[in-house]
């Protein structure tokens, strides 16, 4: 549980000194897509296949960052 924690902690601690937020979670979401997703052997051709679902997580946890931050400051605002 302590290994947990100070993962959490590390991951929490980078993330709040990062300057770019959005970039830093993208960065991480493509890390874990090479770290696991990649390794998995999929149907298909791996050259063709693996960077093709690569290419959507930077769009995705981009759209999810911006939607979370629209709905932050919306509440904020209200």
């Amino acid at each position: 549980m302590s290994n947990l924690l100070s993962l959490l902690s590390t991951e929490v601690a980078a993330f709040a000194s990062a300057a770019d937020k959005r970039e830093y979670l993208i960065a991480r979401a493509e890390k874990i897509f090479d770290d696991t997703v990649a390794k998995i052997d999929l149907p298909g051709p791996d050259q063709v296949i693996d960077p093709l679902l690569r290419s959507v997580v930077r769009p995705i946890v981009g759209k999810l960052y911006d939607d979370v931050i629209k709905q932050l400051e919306a509440n904020i605002h209200a």
